[in-house]
């Protein structure tokens, strides 16, 4: 028979997962590649999960360094508060400054790191999020439009930039 009291706090799958913020689903992946211990329940059927061993096992997105991020930019959705952070910090700073040289409209900060803004328009392509309206405002795309509008509004302008630069 389990003691309770030997394993602490046991939870279910369902419960482990929306306390990590993942889908069940992705949970009993790790679970069966053996990233997550579990402890079964008499009668061999049901799986908990030690909140300790839950702890050690995960961290939360955000505690992860952006490259291990979980976000997947091809499957849309809801992207990093750090990617939609960067780009309105972005349109403020480089966009709005008309002072601001083709290098630095073509660069990005994210975590104290310069990337291109490529980089962050791909992160974004998708993104399901709403923009806030002054941002959307300053690209000249309609209220309440999407990051994934917005990135690609960027993109185009500075792509016909490039071209009158060149030409």
């Amino acid at each position: 028979m389990v003691d309770k009291n030997e394993l602490g706090e046991l939870l279910t799958v369902n419960d482990a997962a929306a306390l990590l913020g993942i889908h069940p689903r992705t949970l009993r992946r790790h679970i069966a590649e053996g990233l997550v211990p579990v402890v079964w329940m008499p009668g061999g059927t049901r799986q908990r999960i030690r909140k300790a061993d839950l702890a050690a096992s995960f961290k939360r997105a955000e505690d992860l360094p952006p490259e291990r991020r979980r976000y997947n930019p091809g499957r849309g959705g809801h992207a990093p508060g750090l990617l939609r952070e960067a780009f309105t910090d972005w349109i403020d700073q480089r966009w709005r400054d008309e002072s601001a040289t083709p290098e630095e409209m073509h660069t990005v900060t994210i975590d104290d790191e310069e990337r291109p803004i490529e980089w962050l328009i791909g992160r974004l392509w998708n993104c399901t999020d709403i923009l806030p309206g002054t941002d959307c405002d300053d690209l000249d795309i309609p209220p309440g439009s999407t990051y994934a509008v917005a990135v690609r509004k960027v993109r185009e302008v500075l792509a016909t930039e490039d071209v009158d630069a060149a030409g």
